[in-house]
Parts: structure tokens; C-alpha cells; sequence
């Protein structure tokens, strides 16, 4: 019986992917949103995944294919998915970075560019994927969040999920690649700019990324300095790093 209950729910997820992937506008978004409410629980999730939802999402991040509503709630939907350990291993991750990295490079000056509140789920989902080497290549456009003007609905907290994600990619992936693609992406002023006046969380994160990108001896100086150029305090840059690292990935799991 217990298989017959989850076969019923699985079937009642597939009419949603359905109209996510060919449904009308309308229809597109309203699908949208009740996927992403309905992945609340790993078991859930693991239906949509099951049901062929990821792919159709996906297709709802491109503004060309979509609406910024449904968008939203795909982004969300996406995010909660790559939160699911199982569900995160069966993704296909450079289409998953991919359409992302496309979806947060909008400029935020476009006719029709996401909100501030959906370019920080899409970091945050990013963020889901910082072990995967693709993920180097989203930190350009993750960084451009960073340059987002204060004081809008949803930058600052937008603010923090990119430099989670920034911070999570540099940790958990270990990549000189990743502290490089930040620094050519012009990530040091963003960072400095968030180690000074983000939220707790965000500052914590911002400043123990500069740390890291600060160990390399090239780049040290230039970091100082900007640093230096914010009125901060640039001793945190020597400080021992790794509690507050340890604390931040706990935080990010947990989260």
C-alpha cells in the first residue's frame, strides 16, 4: 500500500512538469509556483526529480521562454532541489550552472531582468553546487549581484546568498580556479564592499573570502589595500580563518 501511495503522488506531480513544460504562459506559472511550493520535503523533491521536473524549470529561468513570475518560482523550485543530497547528485550540473549563470548575467537595467529576490535564489542555488567544478564558471555573474545598488527590496539578502555562494565555491571546492575566477570577475571590491557593511552572515563570509584570496602573495597587496581604501581594518586578512570557515559551511548546510 505504501508503494500504491507514492506511485499516486508521483503521478499527480507528472501533469505539473507537464504544463511547466508546455503549458501556456499562464499555466507555465502557476505550475511553476505549485512545484515549488510542493518541494518541501526530500521525498517530494525526489519526485519532481522522478517526474522530469528539473529540465522544464530550467527552461523557465530563460526570460525569452518564460515570464519573471515563473521565473521566480523556478528558481525556487531549483534551489530547493539541489538542497537534496540525492536529488543534487542526479543533476546535470554544467546545464544547471548554465542556465543560472545566464539567468543572473541579465543586466539589471534590461527591459525585463529577474528581481533582486530571484537573483538571490538563483545564487543560493549556485551555492548548492559549489563541490562541482562547473561551478566556476557562474562566479562571474554570481559577483554581479554584489554590484546590485543598496537600499532596493531584496539586494541585501540577494547580497548575502552571492557571497555564500562565492564563499562556498572557494571552501568547499578547494579550487585555486575558483579564487582566480573571482578575482578577474572583479569580485574584490564587492566582497570588500560586504565584509564592510552586509549582514552578520555576510560580512563573516566576505571577509573569510578575502582572507583566502588574500594567501596568495600576488594578489595580497592589492587586497590590503582595497581593504585599507574601505576604512576596515585589514588584520582580519592574517587572522586564523578556519573557525570562522567552519562556521560558515556548518551554517550554509544547516540552512
Amino acid at each position: 500500500m505504501g508503494g500504491s501511495a507514492s506511485t499516486s503522488k508521483s503521478l499527480a506531480v507528472a501533469p505539473l512538469v507537464e504544463a511547466v513544460k508546455s503549458g501556456g504562459d499562464e499555466d507555465k506559472q502557476k505550475a511553476a509556483r505549485i512545484v515549488a511550493d510542493f518541494a518541501e520535503s526530500d521525498q517530494n523533491v525526489e519526485q519532481i526529480v522522478d517526474a522530469g521536473g528539473v529540465a522544464p524549470l530550467l527552461q523557465l529561468l530563460d526570460l525569452s521562454k518564460s515570464s519573471l513570475c515563473a521565473q521566480s518560482h523556478a528558481a525556487v523550485a531549483l534551489r530547493k532541489v539541489a538542497s537534496v543530497e540525492r536529488s543534487r547528485a542526479r543533476l546535470d550540473d554544467k546545464a544547471f550552472v548554465a542556465a543560472h549563470a545566464k539567468a543572473l548575467a541579465t543586466p539589471p537595467d534590461a527591459k525585463v531582468a529577474p528581481s533582486a529576490e530571484t537573483r538571490g535564489e538563483l545564487a543560493r542555488g549556485l551555492g548548492q553546487l559549489a563541490l562541482k567544478k562547473s561551478i566556476v564558471a557562474a562566479l562571474p555573474a554570481v559577483i554581479g549581484v554584489l554590484a546590485l545598488p543598496d537600499g532596493e527590496q531584496g539586494v541585501a539578502l540577494a547580497k548575502q546568498h552571492a557571497v555564500a555562494a562565492i564563499f562556498s565555491s572557494i571552501m568547499l571546492n578547494a579550487s585555486a580556479r575558483a579564487k582566480q575566477a573571482t578575482l578577474e570577475a572583479g569580485g574584490l571590491p564587492g566582497l570588500v564592499a560586504v565584509a564592510k557593511s552586509g549582514s552578520d552572515a555576510a560580512r563573516r563570509d566576505a571577509r573569510t573570502c578575502l582572507a583566502q584570496l588574500a594567501d596568495a602573495p600576488a594578489h595580497r597587496e592589492a587586497i590590503v589595500a582595497e581593504v585599507e581604501r574601505a576604512k576596515l581594518d585589514p588584520g582580519f586578512l592574517a587572522g586564523d580563518n578556519g573557525l570562522a570557515a567552519r562556521q560558515g559551511l556548518r551554517q550554509l548546510r544547516d540552512g
